[in-house]
């Protein structure tokens, strides 16, 4: 009986490790120039899986640098997916009156053109496995 058991247990750790290892992708990261220059702190870099509702997006720092490191409890979904840049969104702050007001991010464009569309960017990319890095450079 004790051998029964040991091996039911070690049928189990077997299949959770089989599992583990078909969890997703790990990650993306990346660094997105704008002609010739880091995109701006905020840009959205959007990933939309290919014949998919399924998309995450994430956002650049300063250095124009993305990272998009999910916990192993929601990885992401391995596949093809089309990529879009996306200038930053604008800013609600408060006035010298109180009032909220929307302002436009210091130096951002409205839009990349082609670029901020995930089927017109010509971006394309395989996600799948460990940590994916993909640098991006857009040219308006």
């Amino acid at each position: 009986m004790k051998r029964f058991s040991a091996a039911i247990l070690l049928l189990v750790l077997v299949v959770a490790g089989c599992e583990e290892a078909k969890s997703g992708l790990k990650g993306v990261q990346g660094k997105v120039t704008v002609d010739g220059q880091p995109a701006p702190e905020g840009s959205q870099v959007s990933f939309n899986m290919v014949g998919e509702s399924y998309t995450f997006t994430t956002r650049t720092d300063a250095a124009g640098e993305y990272a998009y490191l999910p916990p192993p409890q929601a990885p992401l979904e391995p596949g093809e997916y089309e990529v879009a840049i996306l200038p930053p969104p604008s800013q609600a702050i408060e006035d010298e009156t109180g009032l909220s007001v929307e302002v436009k991010t210091k130096g951002a464009p409205k839009s990349y053109g082609k670029f901020s569309n995930p089927r017109s960017s010509g971006i394309k990319t395989t996600l799948g496995g460990d940590v994916i890095t993909l640098d991006i450079t857009v040219e308006t």
